[in-house]
């Protein structure tokens, strides 16, 4: 079935526009890509509030037959785009959503990152997992007429993002399991899912038939995939056992320089047989 690599291309050129950054990006060689916010630009330290250019990403995209694998459509705490954790964020995360699916088939994307939201302090854990089952019912009804698949990620609230709902892949799981519906998947962040509860390989034989996107990043530091505690390598030949037929999306800050840094990865990649 083989490996579909793509490049979340936010923290890479981060001094150069979206355009340019993709151009970039395919120079290397590198065929597919993923993007953070459509309505936000990532300046290499933060998102800031500038959209992106959303019809020109769609026709340099299409010259380059660059392909998008994913991207997301809300903030981690709600602000931009709504959440999934009270009926209050969810009536704007609805709106989100309907707007997200036009730029989704602009851009030619089937897939659509979403994430839960912050813990609200005043509610039980149980009852904002509740809320968010339900939100997801509801804003699954928006999608499953467009071929649309929604990817729920659990992020790690030790290191880098303290304060987030789903931390657990674990719970991420159930919460899909529960809503059973074919346009819900999970999006298992190995970074992520490493730094709460590791057994990598073992989490995702088991959750694999409910994964729809996989994202890479060393660990620590999120960095290159050939650096730290993982062998991405192994991974990547255990994943391909498996015969699974997703994305799996390199989403890391590179250490190096953007273009060192993805000649490097391709490179490794390459020595891996994952890489033509």
């Amino acid at each position: 079935m083989g490996i579909n690599i793509c490049i979340n291309i936010e923290p890479f050129f981060t001094d150069l526009p979206y355009v340019e950054r993709l151009q970039r990006v395919h120079r290397i060689g590198f065929s597919a890509i993923e993007l953070w916010i459509y309505n936000r630009t990532f300046d290499g330290t933060q998102l800031i509030p500038k959209p992106k250019d959303i019809n020109t990403i769609s026709k340099v995209g299409k010259e380059l037959q660059l392909a998008i694998g994913t991207f997301n459509i809300n903030s981690r705490d709600g602000a931009n785009g709504g959440a999934l954790i009270t009926r209050r964020h969810q009536k704007a995360f609805e709106g989100r959503v309907r707007e997200a699916i036009s730029v989704a088939k602009q851009w030619n994307c089937r897939n659509m990152t979403i994430l839960t939201g912050h813990s609200v302090e005043h509610l039980s854990h149980d009852r904002q997992k509740k809320n968010i089952i339900k939100g997801l019912e509801d804003v699954l009804r928006i999608v499953e007429g467009h071929d649309i698949t929604l990817l729920l990620e659990a992020l790690n609230t030790s290191v880098d993002h303290p304060g987030y709902f789903l931390d657990s892949i674990d719970e991420a799981a159930e919460i899909v399991k529960s809503v059973g519906h074919r346009n819900l998947k999970l999006l298992f962040d190995v970074y992520h899912v490493q730094i709460m509860s590791g057994n990598i390989l073992q989490r995702i034989e088991k959750y694999l038939d409910l994964i729809g996107h996989i994202h890479f990043a060393g660990v620590p530091g999120r960095h290159e995939i050939f650096e730290g505690e993982l062998n991405y390598l192994h991974i990547l030949r255990f994943i391909e056992g498996l015969n699974y037929g997703g994305w799996i999306g390199l989403e890391y800050f590179p250490r190096l320089g953007s273009e060192e840094s993805l000649i490097k990865t391709k490179e490794y990649l390459q020595q891996g047989g994952f890489f033509e």
